[in-house]
C-alpha cells in the first residue's frame, strides 16, 4: 500500500499545479483584454481628433485660398475697420441702455 500513496500525493501536486497554472494564464488573458480594450477607447478617440483636425485644417486651407483675392481684402477692411466705398453710407443704430 505504500506505493501507491506517494503517486497519488504526485498526481493531486500534477492537478494542483494544473490549476494554478490555468488561474495564472486566466488572470493574465482577463489583463491583457482590459488593456486592449483601453487601448481601442484610446485609439478611437484620437482617431476622432484626427478627423476634426483634418476638418479644421481643410477649412483654414480653403480660407487660406481666398485671402489674396480683393474682394476678400475688401470684405475684411470693411469688417475690421468700418471702411466704406465712395458714395456708400454707415448707419448706427445705438440700442436702449
Amino acid at each position: 500500500m505504500r506505493i501507491k500513496q506517494p503517486r497519488r500525493l504526485w498526481r493531486i501536486l500534477a492537478v494542483i499545479l494544473l490549476l494554478a497554472l490555468l488561474t495564472c494564464f486566466g488572470i493574465q488573458y482577463v489583463k491583457q483584454e482590459m488593456v486592449l480594450r483601453d487601448q481601442q477607447t484610446k485609439l478611437a478617440e484620437m482617431q476622432q481628433q484626427t478627423d476634426e483636425l483634418n476638418k479644421k485644417y481643410a477649412a483654414l486651407l480653403e480660407q487660406s485660398k481666398d485671402k489674396g483675392s480683393l474682394e476678400s481684402v475688401e470684405r475684411y477692411m470693411r469688417e475690421r475697420f468700418g471702411m466704406v466705398k465712395d458714395n456708400e453710407w454707415i448707419l448706427q443704430v445705438e440700442g436702449k441702455d
